[in-house]
């Protein structure tokens, strides 16, 4: 369990990630597909 205002401002600091128009993220189907994306990653 976590503090609810630990949880607050992790959503707060999220927003303001999502609200930037430089950032992007990327969402999986499974595991595989994300740790092949972070393999690919490495590779650049």
């Amino acid at each position: 369990m976590y503090p609810k205002e630990y949880i607050l401002k992790l959503a707060e600091e999220i927003q303001v990630l999502r609200e930037d128009p430089k950032f992007e993220y990327n969402t999986f189907d499974n595991v595989d597909d994300l740790l092949k994306s972070l393999k690919d990653e490495n590779k650049e």
